[in-house]
């Protein structure tokens, strides 16, 4: 009987810079995160930066095993 892998974790990483939210994919990646879905790009609501965009990607964990 073999085990599909399932989400465990999940985590949504926000930032105003494109290349900043970048850092932290990257070092999620390296501890153990992979990116789930696409990158999503909203205008932002706050209204000191009308008009900002805010980035976001969406992070899982997974595991082997059921529980």
């Amino acid at each position: 009987m073999s085990h599909q892998p399932h989400v465990t974790h999940y985590q949504i990483l926000t930032d105003q810079a494109a290349d900043r939210l970048s850092a932290q994919v990257e070092a999620a990646i390296h501890n153990g995160w992979q990116p789930w879905g696409p990158l999503t790009i909203a205008g932002g609501t706050d209204p000191k930066t009308p008009g900002a965009l805010l980035y976001s990607q969406a992070v899982v964990q997974q595991s082997e095993w059921y529980r």
